[in-house]
């Protein structure tokens, strides 16, 4: 925290937002995936980056966000300090850097739009996924071809491009 500040800043604070979207968007298109920054809670701190189609067509709800904001505080507590792949809400992989500002977990990059095999997931779970969302479950059957597929090497740059990122983010706070 600044001197005699009495609170300590907030990571959006911390960051020189302009630059920090410009490494996450540049890293998203090289790798083929979809990254966002968040706070430890969850709350996004940059814009998402990449986003795949199937993401875009599942974001139209308006609470939408708040959906994958509950899976980003679920990554945020997982025990894990490296990088590995779970499901998210939309059936799809993600996973998350974390951001040290000294000794505190300050923020995460996640990584993710990443289709699991088998993909698609069966009609049962696509229209449970509709029904989170607030969609037509046809809608969405008719999206799962707009995600990424990584092979596996793809996946392990995926993961370590994640605590990459959070890294440089750290660097520059």
């Amino acid at each position: 925290p600044p001197v005699g500040s009495g609170r300590a800043l907030s990571l959006r604070e911390l960051l020189p937002m302009t630059a920090a979207q410009h490494i996450q968007d540049g890293f998203a298109d090289a790798l083929g995936v979809t990254i966002v920054t968040t706070d430890m809670n969850g709350g996004p701190v940059t814009e998402i980056s990449n986003a795949c189609g199937y993401h875009l067509a599942l974001m139209r709800n308006e609470d939408a966000l708040d959906k994958c904001a509950v899976v980003w505080r679920q990554l945020a507590a997982s025990p894990s300090i490296e990088p590995r792949f779970y499901p998210n809400e939309m059936g799809l992989l993600c996973a998350r850097g974390l951001i040290r500002v000294g000794s505190a977990l300050e923020g995460m990059v996640i990584v993710g739009g990443i289709a699991p095999e088998p993909w698609p997931p069966q009609r049962e779970k696509l229209s449970d996924i509709a029904d989170l969302f607030g969609l037509e479950p046809h809608y969405v059957e008719g999206k799962t071809d707009a995600v990424f597929r990584l092979e596996a090497n793809a996946q392990q740059r995926a993961l370590r491009a994640a605590q990459r990122v959070a890294d440089i983010f750290a660097h520059l706070a």
